[in-house]
């Protein structure tokens, strides 16, 4: 599996992280829908395969024999030692093996190159939230700022098509 950047993903590594992220998923099969945190759904997944990874085998963890094979798998990726031994630190505080900070930092950078969605918190208005739902592009924007009566109540339509959306949206994950 190749990902931008001419990153080499291992197969194995792959699997295992696909695995991990199927379970955060499987979790919520009752309700329908996750439980997104307020770090947003890629940070929550990326949390729960750390937590996972250096848990007992049993529970979903690396076991010794994964760990000195995902550990071996470095040289054939392209991710570079020092980058994955420096995530590893700042995500596995308290592991001080190498073989070990080796694995789990693979499985963290495989998660990172499989998702590369990055959440940015950001404080907006109300006003500009709903003109970000109403209009999501510059597309519609332009229309509704400027342009003819008949393109302007083309874009507010479509922009009121889009909010009501939003809000069905966020009710429905009420019930």
């Amino acid at each position: 599996m190749e990902v931008s950047d001419d990153v080499s993903l291992p197969s194995e590594i792959v699997g295992y992280v696909g695995r991990i992220v199927g379970q955060w998923w499987a979790r919520f099969n009752d309700c329908g829908t996750p439980d997104i945190g307020s770090g947003g759904l890629i940070p929550d997944m990326r949390d729960y395969l750390i937590d996972v990874v250096q848990f007992e085998p049993m529970c979903g963890g690396l076991n010794d024999d994964d760990i000195s094979e995902f550990a071996g798998l470095l040289d054939s990726s392209s991710f570079d030692r020092a980058n994955v031994l420096e995530r590893a630190r700042q995500d596995f505080r308290y592991v001080s093996d190498e073989s070990e900070l080796i694995a789990f930092g693979l499985c963290v950078c495989v998660f990172d190159a499989m998702f590369p969605q990055q959440v940015v918190a950001r404080s907006v208005s109300e006003d500009e939230m709903l003109r970000e739902v109403a209009f999501p592009n510059d597309r519609w924007l332009r229309p509704a700022m400027s342009g003819t009566e008949a393109d302007r109540m083309a874009a507010y339509r479509s922009g009121l098509g889009n909010v009501q959306l939003a809000y069905s949206r966020m009710f429905d994950g009420l019930k």
